[in-house]
């Protein structure tokens, strides 16, 4: 079975603080900033659950959620015990792509919903939330646009620049040209 593993030295407070400002709403850069993550770790996780599910599905495997949701406390390899810092606490943990990248599309659902609801809900927060909704969630929020379907087409003009002192001829000929056009 294929896991993907991504060893990540992240506390609980930051992961914490990092899924709760995707609940707020907060793009993916501000979430990773407010909790102190650098950005390239959630790009890293993207990179790797898009691996993971495409390898998943080329085998056509389903992943087990329980074992592979998860995140797992960082092991030491001599003894196989959790590391724990000077507070008791793990140090970090060991995360799979598919465990971050389902905590944040879970976050940003709850985020979702609380936008639908402030809209069902009516009162004055319902417009905001609803043109949040039709910006992050376009494709069940936002309002289709009509196609057009008679597109008019329009013939492109060209400009030609005559100094009618010195080129007689050529301005005899594209003014023939003009009213051939015209007719």
């Amino acid at each position: 079975m294929f896991t993907p593993l991504s060893r990540i030295n992240i506390s609980s407070e930051k992961l914490t603080l990092f899924i709760q400002g995707i609940v707020k709403g907060l793009p993916i850069r501000i979430a990773c900033d407010k909790a102190g993550i650098p950005v390239y770790y959630y790009y890293k996780w993207l990179k790797m659950y898009n691996e993971f599910i495409t390898r998943k599905e080329n085998i056509g495997d389903v992943f087990n959620d329980i074992e592979e949701l998860e995140p797992k406390p960082i092991i030491d390899a001599k003894t196989g015990k959790p590391i724990l810092d000077s507070k008791g606490e793990y140090i970090g943990y060991t995360f799979t792509p598919v465990s971050m990248i389902a905590n944040v599309k879970k976050g940003f659902a709850e985020w979702v919903e609380m936008q639908s609801d402030k809209i069902d809900l009516g009162g004055q927060a319902w417009q905001s939330s609803a043109w949040l909704l039709e910006r992050r969630v376009k494709d069940e929020y936002s309002k289709e646009e009509p196609t057009n379907k008679e597109a008019k087409q329009v013939d492109a003009i060209k400009v030609i620049y005559v100094d009618p002192s010195k080129d007689k001829e050529r301005l005899a000929k594209l003014q023939a040209q003009v009213e051939e056009s015209i007719k």
